[in-house]
């Protein structure tokens, strides 16, 4: 489960198809909510790797480019070498730090983390952390099939069994799930509008598994201290006052997914 000393962070691979050791992610974001309460963010495209030689000399598959809007000349102009995207987003998350990250996804355990181990793999790093989080497809697809958490289970293994169970015309979309939980379409399938969503639907799940809002309450507080904190500092000295968009807290946004539910549900 989730630990209020945990950052979250929520991550998206776009990629050149679904087989993570043939195909190359081509576009990486993230949402790291830290300690504080703000937030920070992680946005790349990749360029064409040589690594990954049965996509490196082809043009992006059509279905890819049509599905994300992303096409060869953006990874020319825009895209950056594979290994320094992996390596700023390995940083990014810092994995094996004391305090690992709690990582969210949408069918991440049946797919971005398979790129993320692959990444971790031609980098030649030390092996991956056992990694905690939450998988909004699997929680969305456990409900719906009303398969329940074994006993000492792990979220994570609860929501693969999930999406490995067979279930004919059961679709878990992110913007099917983000519609049945009252969430607006960001744009999907695109990196960035991927993991706004998937965030969104990670606070509106994560309050309805546990009945008590606790990750809520938790951004809350930390928010709360990040304004104790600033008004501090305010006081102190106005010199050093950040910009008003980089100190934005979470709660806000909190706040924000909330009074949307509630519209969805009147």
């Amino acid at each position: 489960m989730f630990k209020p000393e945990q950052r979250i962070v929520v991550y998206d691979f776009e990629t050149t198809g679904f087989v993570a050791t043939k195909d190359q992610p081509i576009e990486i974001c993230a949402k790291s909510i830290e300690l504080d309460g703000s937030t920070k963010l992680f946005h790349c495209l990749v360029a064409k790797s040589p690594q990954f030689t049965d996509v490196f000399d082809k043009p992006l598959p059509e279905k890819i480019t049509e599905i994300t809007g992303i096409t060869d000349q953006m990874l020319i102009d825009s895209g950056i070498r594979y290994e320094d995207a992996m390596s700023d987003f390995f940083d990014f998350l810092d994995l094996h730090s004391g305090t690992q990250p709690y990582l969210v996804g949408h069918n991440a355990v049946k797919f971005d983390i398979q790129f993320l181990t692959e990444g971790n793999r031609r980098m030649n790093r030390k092996p991956l952390p056992v990694i905690a989080g939450w998988d909004t497809a699997g929680y969305y697809k456990a409900k719906g099939l009303n398969i329940r958490r074994d006993t000492n289970e792990t979220i994570l293994r609860w929501h693969l069994r999930a999406l490995n169970a067979y279930a004919k015309g059961f679709f878990f979309k992110l913007t099917l799930c983000c519609e049945n939980a009252g969430i607006k379409n960001q744009g999907a399938h695109r990196a960035d509008a991927d993991v706004e969503m998937t965030f969104q639907l990670f606070l509106h799940q994560y309050g309805e598994y546990t009945s008590q809002n606790l990750l809520t309450q938790y951004l809350n507080q930390q928010n709360e201290k990040t304004t104790d904190q600033q008004d501090g500092s305010a006081n102190d000295s106005n010199d050093h006052a950040a910009p008003q968009d980089d100190q934005k807290g979470i709660a806000a946004e909190v706040a924000e997914v909330k009074r949307e539910d509630v519209q969805a549900d009147a």
